[in-house]
């Protein structure tokens, strides 16, 4: 297993971004090319937070899957009220720049994407907004509804500003294309303060008919939680995939 962080020019935000990185062993996974799982993370941390708080290199090093852990700030995965294009950096420049440099397979069917917290929105977003990008979304802890509050608003601006209304994922869920829907799993701690926001997103996929697997666990918003509900969603991508344990129980 190789590991390390990389940082490129993004065109959509006009900076320099980082991403670490995981890239299989083809004596343990077999040789490339590879499916690509991108992890993101959550508002307080960064994009070293995955591999400094989880055994993530553990549970993916006899995977045939690269893990792409981007830096997404505080943004949300959102092209911001603030102007920052952070929507357009993930979509159009990181994943060229992933399937430039690594061996990953191209196509929706070898991308996932997942995340916690703001990580979940993220993915959650990416996931229903891009179908034809990732076949598969794990979300753990999300904050499905930040776009109700008046909380972040450098990324979404005030209550009742545009682009909260752009990004509303109770809408966007409403208008996604069910003839490529990405598989869903969602899950959330029953002691996590997000628990009712993850209530409400899964009754409204299920009264909108969204296939989707939904989990409620012991557990709060903390690493102990992340830690060990990240091999369920890594199992779910892999089915999906049909690649590794479960395709990785």
């Amino acid at each position: 297993m190789s590991y390390g962080t990389f940082h490129f020019l993004s065109a959509a935000l006009e900076r320099h971004q980082a991403f670490h990185f995981i890239v299989p062993d083809p004596q343990r996974a077999g040789p490339g090319p590879y499916a690509c799982f991108y992890l993101i993370h959550g508002a307080s941390d960064d994009f070293t937070a995955w591999m400094t708080n989880t055994g993530i290199w553990r549970y993916t090093r006899d995977l045939p899957l690269v893990v792409v852990m981007p830096d997404v700030e505080r943004s949300f995965c959102i092209n911001t009220a603030c102007g920052e294009r952070f929507e357009d950096y993930l979509i159009q420049d990181l994943i060229g720049w992933v399937e430039h440099l690594f061996p990953v397979k191209p196509g929706r069917e070898n991308r996932v994407v997942g995340g916690l917290s703001m990580g979940g929105y993220g993915a959650m977003l990416l996931g229903l907004k891009h179908p034809d990008k990732f076949c598969s979304v794990g979300a753990h802890s999300s904050a499905f509804e930040i776009h109700a509050s008046d909380l972040f608003p450098q990324a979404f601006g005030p209550p009742d500003s545009e682009v909260r209304r752009q990004y509303n994922l109770f809408r966007i869920a409403e208008e996604v294309d069910g003839s490529l829907l990405p598989a869903l799993h969602v899950d959330c701690g029953v002691d996590d303060f997000l628990i009712e926001s993850n209530r409400s997103f899964h009754t409204h996929l299920e009264r909108l008919g969204v296939p989707h697997h939904y989990q409620e666990h012991p557990g709060a918003h903390d690493w102990d939680y992340w830690d060990l509900h990240i091999r369920e969603s890594l199992a779910h991508h892999c089915r999906v995939l049909g690649i590794g344990p479960g395709a990785a129980g």
